[in-house]
């Protein structure tokens, strides 16, 4: 069975569709990420006397840890049930809005994964996500599955 008759099956029979990375692989990046920015603090704190270069390449680091957890925040785990998506954050929000709301998508694909951004609005609010998932021959992106299931709806 060719990959496009599987979408189409899943679609047809309001299947779960992953589109992205579970909450729990978002968790253990940003936990790497945190020991990496302690690792790098000390080590600078260790070689380094404590002066203002020190201090000033602490603090850009800091500045970028918080800016990595600031945009931590919109990365989510999205999934598809019929013609819903779903989204949970690892702060365990989660959201439910019909893909019919989706008003702009674009992703950008680095190595073996993609990180897509959806733009959608849901009660008069307008609302962004990020997931990244792992681009592979057997599965379609999300983009892709996102426009097949608006074609099989309309």
């Amino acid at each position: 069975m060719k990959k496009q008759d599987r979408l189409l099956r899943k679609i047809a029979n309001k299947e779960k569709i992953n589109l992205s990375l579970d909450s729990a692989s978002i968790k253990a990046f940003s936990l790497i990420v945190t020991l990496i920015y302690i690792v790098f603090s000390l080590s600078i704190l260790s070689f380094f006397h404590f002066n203002f270069k020190t201090l000033a390449i602490l603090s850009f680091a800091l500045i970028g840890y918080v800016f990595f957890l600031i945009q931590l925040k919109k990365y989510v785990a999205a999934s598809v049930i019929g013609e819903m998506l779903m989204s949970e954050s690892i702060f365990k929000k989660n959201k439910l809005t019909s893909i019919k709301s989706i008003k702009e998508m674009s992703s950008v694909q680095f190595f073996n994964y993609e990180s897509t951004k959806i733009i959608y609005k849901l009660d008069g609010n307008i609302f962004t996500i990020r997931f990244i998932n792992k681009n592979d021959s057997e599965h379609f992106r999300a983009i892709e599955i996102i426009n097949t299931i608006l074609k099989e709806v309309n």
